[in-house]
């Protein structure tokens, strides 16, 4: 896995693939398991996509998502956006209808403060088959 990975959970319900896709990527036709989408490419070029319940889930393991306000704002139009940065600095925001709100614990991410705000799982993560995403 890569050092830093940044992790966006996007409340399905009013959402489609499409919008959770950030600019300039596409969605392919090639898929992969969690392990290597979360080191898709020495250059971290490449972001994978998954839906688990009711959550998108996208991944970034040159952890740049992020640091996007523009797409913080628009894949939470909807609805729910959690972005977390698991790294040795990890962060947390949370966004809905498009704007920055509180998150329980200050902000600092991990794997299980994921699970507690979205009921994502390791075990579920671990077990799904992302697509791939890349530059268009």
């Amino acid at each position: 896995m890569a050092s830093s990975i940044d992790v966006a959970c996007i409340s399905a319900a009013n959402n489609t693939l499409d919008d959770v896709v950030p600019d300039p990527y596409g969605v392919t036709e090639r898929t992969v398991s969690f392990e290597a989408a979360t080191s898709v490419a020495p250059e971290h070029a490449e972001l994978c996509v998954a839906k688990l319940g009711d959550w998108f889930v996208v991944l970034d393991p040159g952890a740049r998502l992020i640091d996007s306000r523009d797409y913080a704002r628009e894949v939470s139009a909807n609805g729910d956006a959690y972005l977390f940065r698991i790294s040795d600095q990890p962060i947390a925001e949370h966004f809905r209808t498009g704007k920055p709100q509180p998150i329980p614990g200050g902000g600092t991410a991990s794997w299980g403060m994921m699970r507690e705000l979205t009921g994502i799982t390791a075990e579920a993560l671990q077990g799904a088959t992302f697509t791939v995403l890349e530059m268009d």
